[in-house]
């Protein structure tokens, strides 16, 4: 592959990216006055499974550091879609959990993400929309960072 072939692959992806960080920006700007931002989306849908998780497991799960995740969910917080609650094992560690306000957000976010998505592959047939998301898939994994 050329290096202007990779170069405009990069620049389709981060037009991508660019236009999904819109669409959530303009329909999460919804809620408190712009309390939230697109950067808590994620952070909201992986809480959204109900079960508490650490600050370290979900920075991994979102692929930011630690310091990053923090202040995005002292944020939230503020604003009253989590809390923080000790673990009961250890009590140096703190579980990241929606609050009621916060499980208000989970029909939101799922409409939200499946509109994208339906957006997304909007004209692909279905052995398109396969292939696209087991290429997307292979990519990713292609670039994972090694452990």
């Amino acid at each position: 592959m050329l290096m202007n072939e990779k170069n405009s692959i990069f620049s389709i992806i981060y037009e991508i990216h660019e236009s999904i960080q819109r669409i959530i920006g303009k329909q999460i700007g919804k809620y408190e006055d712009g309390c939230l931002v697109p950067s808590h989306a994620e952070l909201l849908y992986i809480l959204s499974s109900g079960q508490g998780i650490t600050m370290g497991e979900l920075a991994k799960k979102v692929h930011k550091t630690k310091p990053t995740v923090t202040v995005l969910v002292d944020k939230l917080e503020r604003c009253g879609f989590v809390e923080r609650q000790k673990s009961s094992r250890d009590h140096r560690v703190y579980h990241i959990r929606l609050t009621e306000k916060g499980r208000t957000l989970k029909p939101f976010f799922d409409s939200l993400f499946s509109g994208i998505e339906h957006k997304f592959f909007e004209g692909f047939s279905d052995e398109d929309t396969e292939a696209t998301e087991q290429s997307l898939l292979r990519i990713a994994e292609n670039l994972k960072e090694e452990k």
